[in-house]
């Protein structure tokens, strides 16, 4: 794909603007850059580096960088910006004219909204010849809509009255439509491998002259007319007059490859770079303090912009191979290991407060008793018990599935072992039922007790032992007098792992279960469905509010999945039910794992996560009780859950999206491949 390469010099002409109006861009992308390329030498060189919008943010993670600008005012911008730091080397010249084989080769090459810019004759083999064999070349670009369609419209009118042609694209359904160009050209001729895309979405709240600068930035506008382009943006301040901010979406596209083995890196040679006390200062050419290299001053070059207006670029294909948030490249910086300390404190203030707590109810009724069903001890007590178990306890479906299940399996010789019992509903039940003897553990010790007394009122306790304990503190002779006939191990959530129900089971497996003994629920599946839900995504993310960038927030989000009443919020399935997980949990295996998932897309959209839920059999017959929580069990206290991709992945109905599924003992992840 070609683009108007005269174009590219214009952004200069107001490099403050520039760096003022332009957006950051998002964490995760450079997150997932590092990730991809885990630089060995933390060093690159960036292509089009204009005022140093990725630069900030790739120094901040750690890399050294070389700077390419072909512009000598924004390069003098960018200089400015990181004088002093070592870590940065600025370089006033276009990518081609830029000697690279007097460089050492390096782990990345990262051109941010710029790469269509280069000459395509020789941007793809330079960019191999300057990196290592498996070095990784990265490329992005932002696309940017209004989200209001009454204000696109008005604005829309201002184009089309001034001659300016059409707005560009205004929602993000076109802005997330292109073709592969990047991935196509990169891997054509065998020099990358191991094309990768990504996709990122954000909203944000301009305040509207800043809209204004944002759009007088773009190359489509300072290609105008100066005369024209003064009246267009006058015309567009007087439409967004009265309007307190702009809500602007943003969809940015990354593409990623692997340099091939091949022909070897261009340069061998370290290259000094300039160590000086006045800081960093753009070299025009290659000219540095040890000796001059031949090579052109500023000339035309990579540059940052768009073709079109109301959008940065729109060259590109959008898609999503995200990657899992473990496999981020971290490096252990000040501000983490401070976010690492305050976890902790965290962890011993809420300590703290319950003890204060306590305290507190004490002093505030001084004459009142401390006993159940004082103020005192509702302060307390409500600390201590989850409200889910009075959900729990009044869902009758499950209820009545778990009687009818230890009733088949219970005879008068069995010894029973409830894990988990809370309140010892089902301990009783199996002494209803003729067990013989019934062992049960909790460790939450005000519900063990809370068991103990209920059991003791229905005159069961000579039948039923409730420990304080939790079910891998047990074993023969610690708890047992022998191994169970039935293990009762109702310990499951939203995604059916969330409360330890593999380890639970291997452990009982292993030290609690006799040889021939029945394990509840014997086996289970997980389901799971494409679902397009701002409103569940929102309950596990944020990105910006009220204007302001809070996505820091996200280091205290759920790693993994996260409960969901699906019927709470406005949603969209794009496939049917499919079976994404197995566990055969008496015999079979019950580890943490990982597998491959392809997913059929029934609906155009944007897949955003998968909604997951259980279905665990009660037993090994085909008329086994079943407990579930699909979205259908309206009267199920457990909700669904949803396991967030790390970016959204627009998809067509008919496409084929391949998912790799994770989990651990306790969670479920997920990321898009294809």
């Amino acid at each position: 794909m070609r683009f108007p390469r005269r174009r590219r010099t214009v952004f200069g002409q107001d490099p403050e603007t520039y760096d003022r109006a332009r957006p950051h861009y998002p964490r995760q992308l450079v997150h997932d850059v590092l990730a991809y390329a885990a630089p060995r030498r933390a060093a690159a060189v960036e292509v089009g580096a204009g005022t140093g919008k990725a630069t900030e943010a790739f120094v901040r993670n750690g890399v050294r960088l070389t700077c390419l600008e072909p512009d000598a005012r924004m390069a003098g911008v960018l200089a400015r910006r990181f004088a002093g730091s070592p870590a940065v080397d600025v370089v006033v010249s276009g990518f081609e004219e830029w000697p690279a084989s007097t460089a050492p080769p390096v782990d990345l090459v990262l051109s941010a909204q710029a790469w269509h810019w280069v000459d395509p004759a020789v941007r793809w083999t330079k960019a191999h010849r300057l990196l290592v064999p498996g070095g990784v070349l990265a490329l992005w670009w932002i696309d940017l809509s209004v989200s209001d369609p009454g204000l696109n419209s008005a604005l829309a009118e201002a184009h089309e009255r001034n001659g300016c042609g059409p707005l560009g694209a205004h929602t993000l359904g076109p802005i997330l439509s292109g073709d592969d160009w990047p991935l196509e050209q990169m891997t054509a001729d065998g020099l990358f491998t191991d094309p990768v895309r990504r996709s990122y979405r954000e909203e944000r709240l301009l305040p509207p002259g800043r809209y204004v600068d944002l759009l007088a930035s773009l190359s489509g506008y300072r290609a105008l007319d100066a005369g024209l382009r003064t009246r267009l943006l006058g015309e567009l301040r007087t439409v967004l007059d009265g309007c307190r901010s702009v809500r602007v979406a943003t969809a940015t596209r990354l593409f990623m490859g692997r340099a091939a083995p091949g022909a070897p890196p261009a340069g061998h040679r370290t290259r000094t770079r300039p160590r000086t006390g006045t800081g960093t200062r753009p070299r025009t050419g290659t000219d540095n303090s040890t000796g001059t290299r031949p090579g052109p001053g500023p000339g035309p070059g990579p540059q940052k912009g768009s073709a079109l207006p109301m959008t940065l670029t729109s060259p590109d294909s959008p898609g999503s191979a995200p990657s899992s948030p473990s496999d981020v490249h971290h490096r252990s910086t000040d501000s983490e290991l401070r976010l690492t300390t305050a976890a902790l404190q965290s962890v011993t203030r809420r300590l703290h407060r319950l003890a204060a707590a306590a305290e507190s109810a004490l002093r505030r009724h001084p004459g009142e008793p401390f006993s159940p069903g004082s103020e005192a001890f509702a302060d307390l007590a409500s600390r201590a018990v989850p409200r889910w178990h009075f959900a729990m306890l009044n869902d009758t479906e499950r209820n009545d599935a778990l009687v009818r299940a230890i009733e088949q399996h219970v005879t008068p010789d069995s010894l029973v072992l409830d894990i988990g019992t809370g309140s010892g509903l089902l301990a009783m039940a199996a002494v209803r039922a003729g067990a013989g003897q019934v062992v049960s553990c909790e460790e939450n010790p005000l519900l063990a007790e809370v068991a103990r007394q209920v059991v003791a009122a229905h005159g069961m306790s000579g039948r039923v032992t409730v420990l304080t304990e939790r079910s891998t503190g047990l074993g023969v002779g610690r708890g047992l007098p022998r191994r169970a006939d039935l293990v009762v191990a109702e310990v499951v959530g939203s995604a059916l792992i969330d409360e330890g129900l593999l380890p639970t089971v291997r452990h009982a497996r292993a030290e609690l279960l006799a040889p021939d003994g029945v394990l509840l629920p014997g086996s289970a599946r997980v389901y799971g469905q494409l679902l397009h839900c701002d409103a569940a995504i929102g309950l596990g993310r944020v990105q910006g509010a009220a204007g302001f960038d809070v996505s820091l927030m996200n280091v205290a989000a759920a790693q993994g999945h996260y409960p969901l009443q699906l019927r709470t919020y406005p949603h969209e399935l794009l496939s049917d039910p499919v079976e994404i997980l197995a566990f055969a949990l008496r015999s079979g295996a019950a580890d943490p794992g990982g597998k491959r998932l392809s997913l059929d897309v029934t609906r155009t959209g944007e897949a955003q996560a998968l909604l997951v839920w259980f279905e665990a059999v009660l037993g090994e017959s085909a008329e086994a009780p079943v407990l579930s929580n699909s979205p259908a069990r309206t009267a199920s206290h457990w909700e669904q859950a949803v396991v967030p991709f790390p970016v959204s992945v627009p998809v067509k109905s008919g496409d084929r999206l391949g998912i790799d599924l994770t989990w651990t003992d306790h969670r479920l992840t997920a990321q898009v491949t294809a």
